[in-house]
């Protein structure tokens, strides 16, 4: 009786589990900063050492970027 008390817990955690899951996917990625670093990128790209304004409010090495830029 108590080990089923105890599975059904589990089971029903599962649903709140998962949709915790997919709501908190986007936001919280690594990948959801991408269209800063490709603008970034394909500005240095562009405009050449013009563009190193961006280095000190972007914070990032340029050449990462830049190859990011290359790709799209």
């Amino acid at each position: 009786m108590r080990w089923n008390f105890v599975y059904g817990i589990a089971v029903g955690s599962l649903p709140l589990l998962f949709a915790l899951l997919v709501l908190g996917a986007r936001p919280l990625s690594l990948t959801s900063d991408e269209p800063a670093h490709l603008a970034a990128g394909y500005s240095i790209l562009k405009q050449g050492t013009k563009a190193f304004w961006l280095l000190p409010q972007h914070g990032h090495p340029p050449l990462l970027n830049v190859f990011n830029a290359l790709t799209f």
